[in-house]
């Protein structure tokens, strides 16, 4: 089964490496993702791609935190399709 959007996701606006919110970018899933990972979020011509860098169990769900922000706001229910490992 595809992982889902369990919640909103805004569009994170630009920031640098000194603003405290770099790295904090967060996803609430219906399936756990690996860390490390890539995923793809939305469809169509909103579809992004993000690497995962922690994802924990929030039961029933599961909190992912992104290694790469996303650009356009999502609506919970979306589609999550895990990609996987990129190579390098």
């Amino acid at each position: 089964m595809a992982s889902r959007l369990v919640s909103d996701v805004k569009a994170f606006p630009e920031e640098t490496e000194t603003d405290p919110r770099h790295h904090m970018w967060v996803l609430t899933l219906t399936e756990q993702v690996p860390v490390g990972w890539w995923i793809s979020v939305g469809s169509g011509h909103n579809t992004e791609v993000a690497q995962v860098d922690a994802c924990d169990r929030a039961d029933p769900y599961y909190v992912c935190r992104l290694a790469t922000r996303l650009a356009n706001p999502h609506e919970a229910g979306e589609a999550v399709t895990v990609i996987g490992e990129l190579p390098d």
